[in-house]
């Protein structure tokens, strides 16, 4: 067979093959009202790792800062190591620093001075890491520093 007539005769045969039903779902009556999506939730603010905002604070109910903090970001809490090599260093150990407490630019004392503050005193909590709190305050601060900002 030529390759004219062939082509010709598979035309032929597809023409003569009835037209497949229609799959598509028919369009919905006008007077039917369409459900509209229901509206995506607004986005949520993405919170600092390392502050602990005023608006955070509301609401909040707490005995004390230190347990707001435990509830809020618990990492801060974590005992940090003086130096690099971690594995070294055993809890209690007098080479382990403590996390230090600013209130007022000043400062309190030891991670525990955050129970001896009222949550309603607090406008802003702010977390220094090892890095930030050597470069602030000096060597002595390289568990970090809690920084308590009051009304």
């Amino acid at each position: 067979m030529r390759p004219i007539a062939c082509f010709a005769a598979c035309i032929a045969a597809a023409a003569a093959v009835p037209a497949r039903a229609q799959t598509a779902t028919p369009p919905a009556p006008a007077d039917t009202a369409r459900a509209a999506a229901p509206a995506a939730p607004a986005p949520r603010p993405r919170r600092n790792p390392n502050v602990i905002t005023a608006a955070e604070l509301e609401g909040q109910v707490a005995t004390d800062v230190y347990e707001l903090v435990r509830r809020l970001r618990p990492q801060w809490l974590r005992t940090r190591p003086a130096g690099t090599n971690e594995a070294a260093y055993k809890p209690g150990s007098p080479l382990m620093y403590e996390l230090s407490v600013f209130v007022g630019g000043a400062r309190a004392g030891e991670v525990m001075e955050l129970r001896r503050i009222q949550v309603t005193n607090v406008r802003e909590l702010r977390f220094y890491p090892s890095a930030e709190a050597i470069t602030r305050w000096g060597r002595d601060y390289s568990a970090g520093v809690i920084e308590v900002t009051e009304r």
